[in-house]
């Protein structure tokens, strides 16, 4: 009985002794070294803008910055329209994705109204890629009459990184 009680607590401090070299052995701590570089160009922009119709309107100006636009458009009656095409290229190396599509007008004339097509929200541009947005101005026909009706609309569209 007393040598099976020495082997006991032999093998008892044997296994904590096991159990301490194991416990060192995992809680050492463990060093990893190294470098990554990550070579990314955003660059998603309006290229060019092109007045494709009027109809009873002159295009004062245009000018725009990465991804605004603004439009100066003279209206001369109702039922006068202007129509663009705004190409936006991604020149970058990053895709891209449509976060939002903001418009503002000067007059805010309820009479006065907007439409653009060829993107919406959510909408992908890839590397290389691009779009072409059509942005309609018009005066509604049945609108009131007001003389030198000048309206400045800004449009700008929001991407993020897909």
């Amino acid at each position: 009985m007393k040598n099976n009680k020495n082997w006991l607590i032999g093998g008892l401090l044997a296994a904590i002794v096991v159990m301490a070299v194991g416990y060192a052995a995992l809680s050492q701590e463990l060093e990893i070294f190294g470098t990554a570089q990550i070579d990314a160009d955003w660059n998603v922009e309006i290229a060019e803008i092109n007045e494709v119709t009027t109809d009873y309107a002159v295009t004062e100006a245009i000018s725009s910055t990465e991804t605004t636009a603004t439009f100066v458009v003279d209206l001369q009656q109702p039922g006068a329209s202007a129509v663009y095409d705004v190409v936006i290229e991604n020149n970058g190396t990053i895709n891209a994705i449509i976060d939002s599509i903001d418009f503002q007008q000067t007059t805010n004339m309820a009479d006065i109204t907007f439409a653009l097509s060829g993107i919406t929200e959510n909408q992908e541009l890839d590397v290389e890629g691009s779009h072409t947005a059509t942005l309609t101005v018009e005066w509604d026909i049945a609108g009131e009459y007001v003389p030198d009706l000048t309206e400045e609309v800004t449009l700008t569209i929001n991407y993020v990184q897909n």
